[in-house]
This record gives C-alpha cells, structure tokens and sequence, in this order.
C-alpha cells in the first residue's frame, strides 16, 4: 500500500477584517449614579454581608463560572469590562484620566 505525503506550501492567516460584535467605547452612559446602590436596598445588604455571593451571582448571570472572579487573576476587572462592553456602557471622565495618568 503506497503511502501520499501532502505538502502544504501556504500556511493559513488570519483574517483581515475580524469581525465586530460591538464597539468598545460604547454608546450610553451608567444608567445610576455613584450612590445608585441604595435604590435597591436589598441588594446593598447583600453585598455588605456576602460579597462572595454577590459576586458569583453577578458571574452566573453573564455566563461565566460562578468561581471566575476568584480563581482567575483579575476576574472582576474582566467581569466588570465585559458588563461595560455588553452594555454598551461608556467609561467615566475620572477613569479615563486615572488610566491616562497612571501609564505615565
């Protein structure tokens, strides 16, 4: 039985043009205020007494794994970008600045 050796001469690329799901930079603001938290109490209290919990619902709810933001260095900054990007949420004034100012 004779054995055909393929030689590929053309390694495959990436694409040129991915695709975008949506933009970064967003297109609204934060739908509360900084304080906004105490409109919903119950969910205030639960964030003092359990934070853990809060948090690993917030994961559940945006698809990850209830232990992401625990296990994986930098979880909750992730969590909180891909909230923002799903969102379409826009990053505050003072926090564009802060990073603006820290790179330097």
């Amino acid at each position: 039985m004779a054995m055909e050796t393929t030689v590929i001469l053309k390694q495959p690329t990436s694409m040129d043009n991915p695709l975008v799901a949506c933009s970064v930079h967003g297109h609204r603001n934060w739908s509360t205020s900084l304080l906004g938290c105490f409109d919903d109490i119950v969910s205030c209290i639960k964030g003092f007494f359990c934070l853990p919990c809060v948090i690993c619902g917030i994961a559940s709810r945006t698809g990850e794994c209830c232990c992401m933001p625990f296990v994986v260095n930098g979880g909750l900054v992730a969590m909180r970008a891909r909230i923002r990007t799903i969102g379409g949420i826009r990053v505050g004034l003072i926090i564009q600045r802060y990073h603006a100012s820290s790179l330097f």
